[in-house]
């Protein structure tokens, strides 16, 4: 008898510890479900081809008032240019904030209407903006840092973002030139502050950079303006 127990007490035990580890495994998948599903989405919308005239009209329409009618943002607001922006990291930034993986404020309420969840005006759009001529002249900073920041940014960024801060479209990376300074140095204080919608290696890496430093990369880049005709970086390629 105490060895029958003891036999229904082990197949219990293994039972309940299937169970924990099917759960536990089950957590996981769906922790990484929509990651997993917005990057289905983004490859599918990638694959669609553009209407860059659709783009246009959607954009004036939907996003001009933050934006501006060109793409070219807000200084006064911090409202980021858009024009000349990469158009893989485009369609992923509107794909992300349509389907609630990031939480963009304002932008999140636009991007939650019908039309703009459809995948076609995520690529319109962003075909749109990757051919949009940038401003010619962003709004800068006041130089204090510069040539710290020039410094702080080919140490810590350019292996990623490259020494003119093209980004690239391999792991959707933004180009970081055209932009205003305001915009910049608000979102290196974003980046540093562990935000949900933040990747936990950059946020560290943020945090790392003193006040000094942020400002200088933040002034630097504000600088980076016109096309990306710099070549890549030895030993790099798109």
């Amino acid at each position: 008898m105490q060895a029958r127990v003891h036999r229904s007490t082990n197949v219990l035990r293994r039972v309940g510890l299937l169970i924990v580890a099917v759960c536990v495994a089950f957590d996981a998948l769906s922790a990484d479900a929509p990651t997993v599903a917005l990057d289905q989405k983004v490859a599918a919308a990638l694959a669609m081809p553009t209407d860059r005239a659709a783009g246009r009209r959607r954009f004036q329409r939907s996003c001009a008032d933050c934006h501006g009618p060109d793409g070219r943002g807000d200084a006064a607001r911090r409202v980021p240019v858009l024009a000349g922006q990469r158009y893989k990291y485009l369609v992923r930034q509107l794909a992300s904030i349509a389907l609630g993986q990031r939480h963009g404020g304002a932008m999140h309420n636009v991007l939650s209407t019908s039309a703009l969840r459809d995948p076609q005006t995520w690529v319109n759009v962003a075909a749109y903006l990757d051919a949009a001529p940038p401003p010619k002249h962003p709004r800068t900073g006041n130089g204090e840092f510069l040539a710290l920041g020039d410094a702080t940014f080919r140490v810590q960024c350019a292996s990623c973002h490259y020494g003119d801060a093209r980004g690239s479209d391999a792991g959707f990376v933004p180009s970081l030139r055209n932009q205003h300074y305001a915009y910049l140095r608000g979102q290196l204080d974003r980046l540093a502050s562990y935000h949900p919608d933040v990747d936990e290696n950059l946020s560290r890496l943020m945090t790392s950079l003193k006040y000094d430093e942020r400002e200088g990369v933040a002034d630097y880049l504000s600088r980076l303006h016109g096309l990306m005709e710099v070549p890549p970086e030895a030993g790099r390629s798109e």
